[in-house]
């Protein structure tokens, strides 16, 4: 019992050691609540082909799994067709190449955050992140952006 030996080393000077036990009944007894699921929340995600180092870099303000369903149903809808052009960029990626995605291995959240001006700032700054790596082709074609003097300074 190193700590008698540590209260009695004190006591001549006049101080009190307060000791605290870590095995506690509510230690033993409450079990922390699961995490939820990134994929069921709002806010930036990246997609990563499975076969190549393309990324696309999307928001969603509904749940993420909810929206990346949304691009592998265009997948799924035209592959067994000539159609390459949908409205997701990602979809039209794999369907043009063959290449593969596997859910959710291939799926990133960024960040989380709800909808808003936030969320579209936050989406900016990746897709910028993304289109200026000189190592990650990125396949977001339908945002036009040029960095402000902001995000030139954080990237």
């Amino acid at each position: 019992m190193a700590e008698v030996g540590v209260a009695k080393f004190f006591k001549p000077f006049n101080i009190s050691i307060a000791f605290k036990t870590s095995n506690s009944v509510k230690r033993n007894l409450v079990k922390p609540l699961d995490k939820p699921d990134p994929l069921s929340k709002s806010g930036v995600y990246s997609l990563h082909c499975a076969d190549c180092p393309t990324i696309y870099a999307g928001q969603s303000e509904r749940k993420i799994s909810t929206r990346v369903q949304e691009h592998l149903g265009l997948v799924n809808k035209f592959k067994a067709t000539d159609i390459v052009e949908t409205k997701s960029a990602f979809a039209n990626h794999l369907l043009s190449t063959g290449h593969n995605f596997s859910y959710p291995n291939n799926v990133a959240v960024v960040h989380d955050c709800q909808k808003g001006k936030k969320l579209d700032l936050l989406e900016k700054l990746e897709i910028t992140r993304a289109k200026n790596s000189p190592v990650l082709p990125w396949v977001n074609n339908v945002f036009n952006f040029e960095p402000g003097l902001i995000f030139n300074n954080i990237l």
